[in-house]
């Protein structure tokens, strides 16, 4: 063909749509979240297994705790067991207290910085925190080692995993498609319990291989890849804090505008307040309170009564993590899509049957009608799944073989599409001006309800664990996520606009 006076010099060779989507930002957001995610699992099975000998050390070099010379395991008696179950408690309480306050820094630097940089923060300081308890392994041991262990979890006030799960959720809002959205936090959820299984077995084989100190040093690697990642292949998205009412971004209480959003609101055109949000919130809180502290306490359960080791509980937590990635990832957006589909088709016979039509309504409750249409069956879901988890939790309690552990972590997956399918329904909901603060407020409650979930059970399994009914912890589990189920049962959509601004 001849040259015409457009024909560019140089051949151009327009990339491949193939790897176009391959490496498009979603895909390139999920693997950043893959990638974190593996690295804050990668020595969290043998973290608990520290405490255990740093304990059993304290305990046989007290000269009134005679050697031990019975059968079995000599750390696998009930006072270590108690104090061990009240260091991981600690640890959990400081560390989840430093990752609440770390949740207002985040949002601050999302606004001021932007979403990218927000999440190199997530991997640089969480290496230093995991360069002390390299430290604590290598030159401690006993309590002095428990506590460098212990303080390290401060480090959780500039880092932590509330911390980039906040940042990698703000991503996928801003990089997907609205009718997307709640499918691909499920995809996002199941991408992070893929990285947690990873994290899981690869780490609990790493201390079986090699020794104790080597889940912590390969956790360090990942960190600085992960950092080196973030700030070289993730997309820009600019500082969000110019679009913020000036008054709002200058107060000094601007850092708790996340928690306004469940504040009840007022509505544009007609009297009364909304309380949906707020009973999101207070469902959501119960919902974690009553859930989120069962993984680890099924590790402690397995480790004491069963005599798992640190190998065997991080493939019994990979199991689980693998069997919520396939779960979250394959059949939750397909739950979504489907029972949308389906869900929306019977609320159009009704209203068909019932003769209400648009021009019978309100124009502006119409849009905001409109908006929320399709995340009904959301709002639907997220009440059926935390039945299932509270019938779940409680038959947990009734364990008494070892394989009942194993059972119990591939049937608790059904149950892990509660938390993508409330920030579908949040979503829908807020305007998307206040996105941030809403995923913000989301995950400080969610935290907080972490924090008293790691005291309240913790300090009740050591109790428990004392005079030898630990299952029992798992009663008091599912008793609080029926308070959740009953609280989301009242959810209901806005009627009108909102006075959200």
């Amino acid at each position: 063909m001849a040259s015409a006076e457009e024909t560019p010099l140089l051949p151009q060779n327009p990339v491949n749509p193939k790897w176009k989507h391959i490496f498009s930002p979603d895909h390139r957001v999920l693997f950043a979240a893959f990638l974190l995610a593996v690295t804050y699992s990668f020595s969290s099975t043998t973290i608990l297994y520290l405490y255990r000998t740093f304990n059993c050390q304290v305990y046989y070099e007290d000269p009134t705790h005679p050697p031990y010379t019975g059968p079995g395991d000599a750390c696998a008696i009930p006072a270590i067991e108690a104090v061990t179950a009240q260091d991981i408690s600690l640890m959990g309480v400081i560390g989840t207290i430093s990752e609440t306050l770390n949740l207002f820094l985040t949002v601050w630097q999302i606004r001021h910085w932007g979403v990218r940089a927000a999440l190199v923060q997530q991997s640089i300081w969480a290496a230093f925190r995991n360069a002390c308890q390299i430290y604590a392994v290598l030159f401690t041991e006993g309590r002095v080692g428990i506590a460098i262990v212990q303080a390290s979890q401060l480090f959780g006030l500039l880092a932590g995993s509330s911390g980039y799960l906040l940042v990698v959720n703000f991503y996928i809002a801003e990089v997907v498609e609205p009718v997307e959205r709640t499918g691909t936090f499920g995809v996002l959820a199941g991408i992070v319990m893929l990285g947690q299984s990873c994290g899981y077995i690869v780490g609990g084989v790493m201390y079986d291989l090699i020794n104790l100190v080597a889940p912590f040093a390969g956790t360090f690697c990942l960190l600085v890849m992960s950092a080196l990642f973030n700030m070289l292949f993730l997309p820009y998205i600019p500082p969000a804090g110019p679009a913020l009412d000036h008054t709002q971004a200058t107060s000094r209480w601007a850092f708790l505008a996340g928690l306004s959003i469940f504040v009840p609101a007022k509505y544009e055109n007609r009297s009364g307040r909304f309380w949906g949000l707020t009973l999101l919130a207070l469902g959501g809180f119960f919902a974690v309170l009553g859930t989120q502290y069962v993984p680890t306490m099924l590790q402690m359960t397995a480790t004491n009564r069963y005599g798992y080791t640190p190998g065997d509980n991080g493939r019994m937590m990979s199991l689980n993590a693998i069997f919520r990635a396939l779960f979250l990832t394959f059949a939750f957006p397909w739950i979504i899509k489907n029972g949308r589909i389906r869900f929306d088709a019977r609320q159009q016979r009704r209203a068909n049957s019932a003769g209400v039509t648009e021009s019978t309504v309100d124009s502006e409750d119409v849009a905001a009608v409109n908006k929320t249409r399709g995340n009904e069956f959301d709002l639907e879901y997220v009440r059926l799944s935390i039945v299932v988890d509270v019938v779940v939790t409680a038959l947990i309690g009734l364990n008494s073989q070892p394989w009942h552990m194993l059972a119990a972590v591939t049937i608790l997956p059904l149950t892990s599409g509660t938390p993508p399918a409330a920030k579908g329904v949040l979503t829908a909901i807020v305007p998307d001006a206040r996105r941030a603060d809403a995923f913000a407020g989301l995950a400080i409650i969610e935290t907080l309800a972490l924090v008293l979930s790691v005291f309240l059970f913790g300090t009740l399994f050591a109790f428990l664990s004392r005079i030898g009914h630990p299952n029992l912890v798992f009663a008091a589990n599912a008793s609080v996520a029926l308070i959740a189920a009953m609280v989301l049962f009242t959810v209901r959509f806005p009627r009108g606009l909102l006075k959200m601004s």
